[in-house]
């Protein structure tokens, strides 16, 4: 019994100590930035390590109304690029924390506690 309690013991204490990683990850990720560009080049976005647009520029090109399905278009394009990296880098984060433990539907979970896109 006191061998039960010495590895819960143990495992309390990993838990604390995940849980201090965990947030030192969600802030490092908080601080990054990630720049998506549609394909032409004339719309670029910019967003925050939790997903939010911090700033979006369009090309004055693309602000005549003849253009605007265009400028939509670019738009939609570049946040997708943004948030793949975004992503990308979540899961990369995830895997060196977990030391590339595949943790599959727990992804989504993760989410949840503030890294990348909600599940």
């Amino acid at each position: 019994m006191f061998k039960e309690l010495g590895q819960l013991g143990s495992l309390l204490k990993q838990a604390q100590s995940m849980s201090g990683k965990v947030q030192e990850a969600r802030e490092a990720m908080a601080r990054r930035e990630f720049v998506g560009q549609s394909s032409d080049g004339l719309v670029t976005v910019r967003l925050s390590g939790q997903g939010v647009l911090l700033a979006c520029h369009i090309d004055p090109e693309l602000l005549s109304p003849a253009r605007q399905v265009a400028a939509e278009a670019g738009v939609i394009e570049a946040m997708g690029q943004a948030q793949s990296q975004l992503q990308e880098a979540t899961a990369a984060l995830m895997s060196e924390m977990t030391g590339g433990l595949d943790l599959g539907a727990l992804g989504a979970s993760l989410g949840n506690l503030g890294f990348g896109p909600k599940g």
